[in-house]
């Protein structure tokens, strides 16, 4: 419907929708505007609000012509809807309200839990329960079938991602003076034993990976800060019997940043990045032998984004302009894809025993996607669109099986995950600043790139999948809340 604000004098659509899907609203917005708005000229404000969707759309011409206009989009059933019950942090809810997929498939949400502010930290899941950490300094294992609380803990700060070996816990906690790491029992929440570990600087979201017993960290010593050009990179382990260290080793002033640490085929993986050449960015990795800490082989390569490397049965993957594929035991490059170099890889890679999966992303002129302009009009920002794409690469003949756009504009893309033949991702589009503005978690086969279903929200983490279950970190409106998804 089309009405004449006399009081704004604005014209105002208004839209009334069986259902308010954003990829439905998004063609719907496109649709009503695209012959007359002006390419990358222009201003768009999307809100939530109680009736549905609210945009505000400002688009003008280099000379000064243009036009503003207002859209809502209405659910049908909005005016009945009943005000959303407030709850406390801890409180655990059987049901929240979903935006409906475009493949008519949704997944169930079988509980959420209140937090009291999302930590950035990843969800975990060990023997039924799944744990999180919250701002205010407690640590939740709710019990991943109900939601409910088995046991808390009043923590200080937990500064990495917990690991989880034998049953038992290892959270690393940190002090204004000190750094400890605590072992705690899986089922009881029982504190097994506390002691001191050195306390690291580390970007990312962990510096801690414990494997047979042994506690591996990475970082920089924190009394070295972070601009300063003698501070190096350091990995140690630490025997959870004794508390012993058993090695460690300096990695160099080269290493300004390092990611956490990769164990297998006894070996340690390091990742690492010098971060203060803006000129010549490379990374570094490092396979140290997991017993005694020596250097097995070192591999130079030239970095974009920091992205942490994947190491699937004997081959570790790099992707740095370009990816790289080498030989776990020698370091001896393998094979590589060079005609990825004009792609921007914004999210880490995937690997299954088939399959590489890149999530990156290009502009749409690149992509060969038909960008739309009029006669003397130039483009003031930005260039083309960007386009959010996932690949899949077949990992013996190395040729690319399928591709899928997921996104326009900027996003961050959270780590995949595969299970039962689904891949799962979290694309979160941001704003300039990279504040997350919506984030959408897609189902995906795995083989052919279909979508089953996706599920969304103002802002979402990596997915946890655990028996047909997802778990995710997520906010709606001022709400911080814990996930849990039933798959359809």
């Amino acid at each position: 419907m089309l009405v004449f604000d006399h009081e704004t004098t604005h014209y105002k659509v208004t839209a009334t929708l069986e259902e308010v899907s954003l990829p439905t609203v998004h063609a719907l917005f496109g649709t009503f505007f695209q012959f007359v708005a002006y390419p990358n000229t222009t201003l768009t404000l999307r809100k939530q609000t109680d009736q549905g969707i609210h945009y505000e759309f400002a688009s003008f011409s280099t000379q000064g012509r243009g036009f503003y206009c207002e859209v809502d989009f209405i659910a049908e059933a909005a005016g009945s809807r009943e005000e959303e019950h407030q709850r406390e942090p801890g409180e655990t809810s059987k049901s929240m309200p979903l935006m409906r997929s475009a493949s008519g498939l949704q997944p169930n949400v079988k509980w959420t839990f209140k937090v009291d502010g999302a930590s950035l930290l990843p969800l975990i899941a060990a023997q039924g329960i799944v744990y999180i950490a919250d701002e205010e300094r407690y640590f939740y294992a709710l019990d991943a079938e109900q939601g409910t609380v088995r046991w808390q803990w009043e923590a200080n700060r937990v500064s990495s991602l917990p690991e989880v070996d034998n049953g038992v816990l290892s959270v690393p906690v940190r002090s204004s003076r000190n750094t400890a790491l605590y072992a705690i029992a899986v089922q009881s929440g029982q504190i097994l034993k506390t002691f001191p570990i050195p306390t690291l600087q580390f970007t990312g979201f962990n510096t801690l990976t414990v494997h047979d017993g042994v506690a591996y960290l990475s970082g920089v010593e924190r009394t070295t800060p972070l601009s300063s050009p003698e501070q190096h990179a350091l990995c140690l382990a630490i025997d959870l019997e004794t508390e012993e260290q058993k090695w460690r080793v300096d990695l160099g002033e080269q290493a300004t940043m390092i990611l956490t640490p990769v164990v297998m085929n006894a070996r340690v993986y390091l990742t690492a990045f010098d971060s203060r050449n803006r000129h010549e960015r490379f990374g570094y990795l490092y396979a140290l032998d997991a017993r005694t800490g020596e250097e097995m082989w070192r591999h130079q390569f030239e970095s974009g984004r920091a992205q942490p490397s994947v190491v699937a049965g004997t081959e570790v993957f790099v992707f740095g302009r370009t990816l790289e594929v080498l030989d776990a035991s020698t370091g001896i490059l393998q094979w590589n894809l060079p005609d990825l170099k004009n792609i921007v890889v914004n999210g880490p890679l995937t690997v299954n025993d088939e399959m590489i999966f890149i999530s990156y992303e290009q502009s749409s002129s690149d992509a060969g996607k038909e960008v739309w302009k009029r006669e003397n009009e130039t483009i003031l920002r930005g260039g083309p669109p960007l386009l959010g794409e996932i690949m899949a690469v077949d990992r013996a003949s190395r040729q690319t099986r399928w591709k899928v756009t997921l996104a326009q504009g900027q996003s961050f893309i959270e780590k995949p995950m595969i299970s039962d033949g689904v891949l799962y991702t979290t694309w979160r589009e941001t704003d300039i600043r990279w504040g997350t503005k919506h984030a959408t978690l897609f189902a995906l086969d795995v083989q052919t790139g279909q979508e089953y279903w996706r599920f969304e929200a103002d802002d979402l983490s990596a997915p946890l999948v655990v028996n047909d279950m997802v778990f995710m970190r997520g906010r709606e409106g001022e709400e911080d809340c814990i996930y849990a998804l039933s798959c359809p």
